[in-house]
């Protein structure tokens, strides 16, 4: 399920400021592809990413998959090195599934947070009320909040 993960006792509270969204199982090719978790995913890409927009339907396919390669690829080139692997994945927050995803403990989950919260800092402490959440996901997370 899609929630509010806590950073307090993490090196990410100075980024977020207490809380980033995360995904509670992984998504991509071979992974569990829960509905609200690769909704997220898909509202985050089309949030962070001046591109053609995905379907918000919560299901993993080719253009989702192809989707967060490309988001990969460009946050390793804004970086100037490799932070991100290039797989198509998105590793839930814990690193416990296909931890091999995480480069110097960079996830793919928190720099699609950074970029919104630098994009969308008004909607980042709840993202609930971003106009652009489709009304599954505003539901699904406030009753995971």
């Amino acid at each position: 399920m899609a929630y509010k993960e806590s950073t307090e006792a993490s090196d990410l509270m100075n980024v977020f400021k207490g809380h980033f969204w995360a995904i509670s199982r992984s998504v991509g090719y071979g992974c569990p592809n829960n509905f609200d978790d690769v909704l997220l995913i898909q509202f985050l890409l089309n949030s962070v990413m001046n591109k053609t927009k995905l379907d918000l339907d919560g299901k993993f396919g080719s253009k989702t998959y192809n989707r967060i390669k490309s988001f990969q690829r460009w946050a390793n080139l804004v970086n100037g090195e490799s932070v991100l692997a290039y797989d198509g994945t998105v590793t839930a927050v814990d690193g416990s599934e296909k931890s091999y995803t995480s480069i110097k403990g960079m996830f793919t989950i928190h720099l699609l947070n950074a970029w919104y919260l630098q994009k969308f800092k008004n909607y980042f402490e709840d993202i609930r009320r971003d106009p652009a959440i489709p009304n599954d996901l505003r539901h699904l997370l406030m009753v995971s909040i």
